[in-house]
């Protein structure tokens, strides 16, 4: 009898302080969701207080309550007051233009940013339609704000903080279906093909060329009646060229997108058609290596569209593949590799990064990170020395693969800019990247070119020239350095270098059997006489040494000194031009002399008539032709000639009489000659 006693006690005690406790209940909340086809609707939740309750339960005026709600309604929220003879109601409505602006205005509301919240409308298509709304929370939980602001008002206890607000009714007003539901709305009236899993594989073919296949993975239940409909309506929305396919096995329907030989442009195209609302973006990596092309894609795949019920998740997948030159990561900062295991065995030879998208989370991340590198498979250094303190740098880069023109315009344009930092690129000629820069000592000649698989770096000039070019381009100062003991009055003299190489500060792209061929040149009339390289190889004043590793050498040489050869050469040949102008003007005098003489002599035709006839050619005299002697002019015989006797004394020769107009005389023979003779008939003489 006892223990019954106790019992009822006890049931008695449950009972009076549920009443109690139901008693305390100043407000009932009712509330009505309605949502549309376009995903736009309102949630009124309506606070119904009677006059009885607020003048038990609550402390001051009704224009207290009025304002309280009012001065603290969160943004997201409409507030009216109204005020009849048997209470007073408040409503609060939240209006919204889609569901993503429902969810964000309810996670506005203080207390909860973290409630759940989950309206899934389903627009009619070849997946399904229909419409799904779950909620984990009430109206009582979204006034949590205005319990708070009463009892901090002094309208309400803080022992009656919780009892406040009771749940009245709750209606929903959806497509096909308006009825009151529970405290917590949930709903789902959704005809589906329930997709599972899906598969992106993305071949990056070339540094700008991608390869795209997509796999959709629909369980046979629900999936098969909708088969036909669903290719068709992806034949439709991809561009021309994508292949659209389906094969089928006991489990799934699998719809397979194939696209091949697509620009960086048109991926993010189709991307956007298979999976609307998509965030696609690409970053062109900033690499220091200057044979390094990387590139990073940022992309969020949206499957929204896909997801069909509250409850239903999609496995996804996504799959990258590059060519074996390439470095392939998720992300450019550090290129942290994919799993090298492919779940799926449908693509061997891909890396993956498998996530999960379900109803609450609907972005599945298919970012990556890939990097293409030429690697280079051997060097030729040259290193020559033109004069005191005056150089000439080669270097060639030969790759194990031939870049493309697009790549190797690129590595010459950063190989450039790198070696004249501050030059005015715009000005260059792309197709000419030579610079000569400075005048006499300080010039300095700089050209970066290509043939077949090779890159040529050509630097000129002075010893510091030379080392300023060489560190803009790797980093590292006093890489050359000369030093030598000429003088101006030694033929031969010494000369050291330094030679230091840095070909892994060009690029960290070296194939494992790379080999360096290089050489150090002082010129053809030197000769090396110290070389700190045991495999080097010395031929008069060259070095040749060829590795696989190798840092640089120190090497001395006997050289000759050009200046002083010059100056000596100079000194002779000047000495030779005065001993050649002294002789040019000695026999200058003497001719002088001699033709001062000449004019002394008499001439003994100066008393001749000028008888110039022209040209005539001459006819030498002959030998056997005897001087003509004219016979004496008998015309001047005196008239005391008697011509009985004869007198035996000698006469001289008469002088020769002027000859009258009609003749002349021959100035060779003496022989008369009729006037206009050209020359003589007797012995050949010009006349």
């Amino acid at each position: 009898m006892k223990g019954i006693k106790s019992k009822f006690w006890g049931l008695l005690l449950i009972v009076f302080c549920c009443a109690f406790m139901a008693g305390c209940a100043g407000a009932t909340v009712d509330t009505n969701l309605t949502v549309h086809d376009d995903g736009s609707g309102v949630r009124n939740i309506i606070v119904n207080i009677d006059s009885e309750n607020f003048k038990s339960d609550f402390n001051g005026t009704y224009d207290d309550l009025n304002r309280t709600a009012s001065d603290n309604c969160p943004e997201g929220m409409k507030y009216t007051f109204n005020q009849t003879d048997s209470g007073t109601t408040l409503n609060f409505d939240i209006e919204f233009s889609s569901v993503e602006e429902y969810n964000d205005k309810i996670h506005t509301i203080p207390g909860a940013e973290n409630y759940s919240s989950e309206i899934i409308i389903m627009p009619k298509s070849v997946w399904g339609d229909g419409i799904s709304i779950y909620e984990g929370f009430s109206s009582t939980d979204l006034l949590g704000w205005l319990s708070d602001a009463l009892v901090d008002a002094g309208m309400v206890s803080e022992d009656n903080r919780s009892y406040i607000f009771e749940t009245g009714k709750n209606h929903l007003d959806v497509p096909g279906y308006s009825n009151d539901t529970g405290e917590y709305y949930s709903y789902s009236n959704v005809s589906y093909a329930p997709l599972n899993t899906v598969y992106v594989y993305t071949e990056v073919t070339d540094f700008d060329k991608f390869n795209k296949s997509y796999y959709f993975d629909v369980s046979v239940d629900g999936g098969k009646e909708r088969k036909d409909a669903i290719k068709k309506d992806f034949m439709d929305k991809v561009p021309k060229g994508v292949v659209v396919e389906t094969t089928e096995n006991s489990y799934y329907v699998t719809f397979e997108i194939e696209a091949k030989d697509l620009s960086l442009d048109a991926v993010k195209e189709l991307d956007g058609i298979l999976f609307p609302g998509s965030t696609f973006k690409e970053t062109e990596g900033k690499s220091k290596d200057y044979f390094t092309f990387s590139r990073q894609i940022d992309e969020e795949i949206d499957l929204s569209s896909y997801i069909c019920v509250s409850n239903q998740s999609i496995s996804f997948n996504n799959y990258v593949k590059t060519p074996n030159y390439y470095e392939l990561g998720s992300d450019l900062n550090y290129m942290s590799p994919f799993s090298n295991t492919s779940t799926d065995g449908q693509k061997p030879g891909y890396r993956c990064m498998i996530g999960m998208v379900t109803s609450a989370q609907i972005k599945g991340d298919a970012s990556f990170a890939y990097a293409k590198k030429y690697y280079i498979e051997s060097a030729d250094y040259i290193t020559k020395l033109l004069g005191p303190d005056k150089f000439e740098k080669t270097i060639v880069l030969n790759f194990s693969s031939t870049p493309s023109e697009e790549d190797k315009n690129a590595s010459m344009d950063k190989l450039f800019k790198a070696l004249n930092p501050g030059f005015d690129f715009a000005q260059l000629n792309a197709d000419q990247r030579i610079l000569k820069d400075g005048t006499g000592a300080d010039e300095c000649e700089v050209i970066v070119s290509s043939e077949g698989n090779s890159i040529k770096i050509y630097v000129k000039g002075s010893t510091s020239n030379v080392n300023e070019k060489i560190k803009n381009l790797t980093g590292y100062s006093d890489t050359l350095t000369y030093t030598d003991d000429s003088a101006f009055y030694k033929l031969n003299y010494k000369a050291a270098v330094d030679d230091f190489v840095y070909i892994d500060a060009i690029s960290s792209n070296v194939e494992k059997s790379f080999k360096l061929n290089y050489t150090l040149d002082f010129g053809k009339s030197a000769k090396v006489i110290h070389c700190d390289n045991d495999k080097a190889v010395i031929e008069g004043g060259v070095i040749k040494i060829s590795a696989t590793s190798f840092n640089g050498t120190v090497a001395v040489a006997e050289l000759r000194n050009t200046k002083m050869i010059l100056i000596l050469a100079g000194v002779v040949l000047l000495l030779i031009l005065i001993l050649v102008l002294i002789l040019v003007i000695a026999n200058g005098k003497k001719a002088k002399e001699k033709r001062a003489q000449k004019k002394a002599k008499p001439n003994a035709y100066a008393a001749a008539p000028d008888i110039k006839q022209g040209n005539v050619p001459v006819a030498p005299v002959p030998n056997n032709i005897v001087k003509f002697k004219p016979e004496p002019n008998i015309t001047n015989v005196s008239s005391t000639y008697k011509p009985q006797g004869v007198d035996e004394t000698p006469v001289s020769d008469p002088e020769p009489k002027v000859p009258s107009n009609d003749e002349v005389v021959c100035p060779g023979c003496g022989a008369k000659l009729k006037a206009g003779s050209r020359f003589c008939t007797e012995c050949g003489h010009p006349v």
